[in-house]
């Protein structure tokens, strides 16, 4: 994929809309992305279900248009709220979509104080806006995208992490700290300058998939990073340093064994192993969601807590529910 092209989420193309801004699709035949949806031309019915059903959720626009893409999708998303304005899936794909740029924003700031408050604000916004997404049960998977972006992955694990926690009945409080546990869990991937105490570097492109050497670092890099922000709370601090610790004690950077690791934690844990085989990294493609679980699961009881991989499991196989 070319650097100065940003993956959007075909759902957000809503029928009978003008986006206004050329819509991409890669062709990995010829090996470049072609127009498949005009600036200047409504997206119709047939080819919102074409690009929907066929793109594989790779669908761009160029950097350069982001700016009138995210005034198109903040319209949209306002008129969805409007009864029956657009199926639920729809609407909750837009929000989704607005949250993961709010993300991408707080990236952009260059600034660990700005980040982290930009997490609890999109918490915030999140919790606002999203009563009754659990009635789209297993569908709401396909909302998230596959990306691999530092901001996609941080927004796939904090949902994954909300939604695990409201399956487990924890508190509201809780959920909404495992929701901005997941959005900040990788903090220690961003480069802190020396000379500048608040400035940070964000990843290009896609995340790599880590040595274990590089994932010890950042759990520690990460837990001093969030230690330095006087507006951090307990739950994100803890997940981001022990998202890596496994219920068996082989985990790190302690090796904290199961009754020992903090529950929110091991939520993150799960959500970010979860997001993490989905998601497409440098070098490796994302699994699809059978083989993803088929490796998740071999790693319950081991890994991760089994009561949380049966929520994850049960969350994943429960149909949608009417509105």
């Amino acid at each position: 994929m070319l650097p100065d092209l940003l993956p959007i989420h075909p759902w957000t193309l809503l029928p009978d809309r003008i986006v206004g801004v050329d819509v991409l699709v890669w062709d990995e035949q010829a090996m470049t992305a072609i127009k498949c949806i005009d600036s200047r031309e409504q997206v119709t019915r047939s080819s919102f279900d074409q690009i929907a059903r066929g793109s594989g959720q790779k669908c761009y626009i160029e950097n350069r248009n982001q700016s009138q893409y995210r005034r198109y999708l903040s319209e949209s998303l306002e008129s969805s709220e409007q009864p029956s304005a657009v199926p639920p899936l729809l609407r909750f794909t837009l929000l989704f979509e607005s949250i993961r740029f709010q993300l991408l924003d707080g990236l952009g700031t260059c600034s660990l104080s700005k980040w982290v408050q930009c997490a609890y604000d999109a918490t915030h916004q999140f919790f606002e806006k999203s009563n009754g997404m659990e009635r789209l049960g297993k569908e709401i998977v396909s909302t998230f995208r596959k990306d691999g972006g530092f901001a996609t992955h941080a927004f796939n694990a904090g949902v994954y992490a909300y939604l695990i926690a409201k399956e487990m009945g924890l508190s509201t409080l809780d959920q909404r700290e495992c929701l901005t546990s997941g959005f900040l869990h990788d903090t220690g991937k961003l480069q802190l300058d020396p000379d500048y105490a608040d400035q940070i570097e964000v990843p290009d492109g896609y995340m790599v998939v880590d040595s274990r050497q590089e994932q010890l670092a950042h759990c520690t890099a990460g837990f001093v990073f969030l230690s330095k922000i006087p507006s951090i709370t307990r739950t994100p601090l803890l997940a981001c340093y022990q998202h890596h610790e496994y219920v068996n004690g082989m985990g790190f950077p302690v090796g904290l064994e199961g009754p020992d690791i903090p529950l929110t934690s091991k939520v993150c844990a799960l959500a970010n192993r979860w997001d993490g085989l989905l998601c497409d990294r440098k070098g490796r493609p994302g699994l699809s969601r059978i083989a993803a679980w088929k490796q998740l699961s071999s790693e319950s009881g081991t890994l991760w807590d089994k009561e949380l991989v049966s929520c994850l499991e049960r969350l994943l196989n429960r149909p949608s529910r009417n509105y």
